[in-house]
Formats: C-alpha cells, structure tokens, sequence
C-alpha cells in the first residue's frame, strides 16, 4: 500500500518551499510561516506544537520565520526525519497513515487556498480513496456542534454516514473538499450541502 503521508508531506515541504514567510493559510492569523512552524513542532518537538500563546516556543520560532532565511531553515527542519532512536520516528512507519495523512492534505490546501480560490489539485484514485477512509473520526470531532445528521458523498462513489440524528444531510464533493469541510474550513471547500432546508440551514449556521 501507498504510503500516501509521505506523498502529502513532500507535496507540502515543496509548496512551504515555494511560498514567502507572509504568504496567507487559511488559518486564522497564520502565514506560511506560521504553518511552518506548527508542522515542525508537531512532528519534531509535539509537547510545544499547540502551546501558541505569547512568549511561548512556537510564537518565538515563528516570528523569527519572518526572516526568509529562518523560514527556509524552520522548513527543511520540517522536511528531516526524527532521529532514528527516537519514538517521534514512529509516525514515519505505519503509523503516519493515521496521524499524519489528512492533517498534511489539510495544511496543503490551507497554504494552497490562502490567497483565494485556486483549481483543485487530481489526486490518484487510490489517494482519494485512502483520504475518505481518513476522514471518519476528523469528521466526528469537527461535526459535533452540527444538531444535523450528516452524510458524507463522493460524487459517483462512496458515501459515509458520519452523525446520525433524524433530519440530516449529504456533504458533496471530492474526498479533498469533504475533508476542508469537516475541519473547520467550510468556505473554502467546494461542497454541495443536500437536505431539507432547514437541515442544510442548521448544518451550514454551525459550521459558519
């Protein structure tokens, strides 16, 4: 099988590469260099990669970023292997499929799609297909203030029931998109929101 993590984090080490410190994410108050940051810590040092406020290590780092020469260091410490022995190199086996996979998709399209729309990536087949897979438990954290059971389609393909209540509604489009979707980022992905009315309502006031 696929190691389809490495692809994602190669694919998203090449873009953080190709894009200046400023460069808008979709993350709130984040830049490139901002995300680069974050993904340093969270695979190199995770015990500081959420701790973000004022004074902290990922809010030092990733005002130093600024400076185009610490960015391109900040991302090819991303870029590197964790060291052999330790356990942080667990996540480069197996394991990465599951911690790894879709958070990478995710950041990849919020560097992508930061300044605006821009045309959707093709992934293989076998890609997409692994990313649905992935998306169940994302999706059941990010759905739970969604009072609406929802369904997630792939358009001609497969479907998921992911939170079931008695009205509910299909989210429709591409595994990529689905996955914008439940993370938070429901304006930047192209999906289609099926239902009775007042169900499509109550999924999208949610998710606003």
């Amino acid at each position: 099988m696929a190691r389809w993590d490495e692809v994602e984090r190669q694919a998203l080490v090449d873009a953080l590469r190709a894009a200046s410190p400023d460069a808008p994410t979709l993350c709130e108050g984040w830049q490139a260099r901002h995300l680069a940051t974050h993904l340093f810590l969270r695979r190199h040092e995770p015990w500081r990669a959420f701790r973000e406020q004022e004074g902290s290590r990922f809010a030092e780092l990733a005002e130093q970023a600024a400076d185009p020469s610490v960015y391109a260091d900040v991302v090819e410490r991303f870029a590197a292997p964790p060291a052999p022995l330790s356990p942080l190199a667990l996540t480069d086996g197996p394991l990465g499929m599951v911690t790894n996979f879709a958070e990478y998709v995710i950041h990849h399209e919020d560097l992508r799609r930061g300044a605006g729309a821009v045309p959707p990536r093709s992934l293989p087949a076998e890609e997409s297909d692994a990313l649905f897979d992935a998306l169940g438990l994302m999706a059941r954290a990010g759905l739970r203030s969604v009072d609406v059971g929802v369904v997630l389609v792939v358009p001609g393909g497969r479907r998921r029931v992911v939170r079931k209540r008695p009205d509910s509604v299909a989210v429709v489009g591409a595994p990529v998109e689905l996955a914008l979707a439940v993370s938070g980022r429901r304006g930047a992905a192209d999906v289609e929101v099926v239902g009775e009315p007042e169900a499509v309502a109550a999924f999208e006031a949610a998710l606003a």
